[in-house]
């Protein structure tokens, strides 16, 4: 999470501000939650500020994906109105 950031709308989800959404799963990498842009779908975002995750990251946004959400796919997303979060939407 990008602490010096502070007009980062996921950074203040990330944080517990500004919960617009149901929270499906949180742990210290990723949030999960509904797409504000399109409710039904979901978000597996990384935590941390960056575009750019690292493998051991990808590997557990995936494992979270599989683990809740078995019967959905995923793309990877760096693109959107997310644009500071690497993050999973489904699709």
């Amino acid at each position: 999470m990008g602490s010096n950031n502070e007009e980062c709308l996921l950074c203040r989800l990330a944080r517990g501000l500004d919960r617009v959404t149901e929270v499906l799963h949180e742990d210290n990498t990723v949030i999960s939650c509904f797409c504000k842009s399109h409710p039904n779908q979901i978000l597996i975002v990384l935590k941390r500020h960056t575009a750019y995750p690292t493998q051991e990251e990808l590997g557990h946004m995936k494992k979270i994906a599989l683990k809740l959400f078995p019967e959905m796919h995923f793309r990877d997303s760096s693109s959107g109105s997310i644009r500071d979060h690497f993050h999973l939407h489904s699709i």
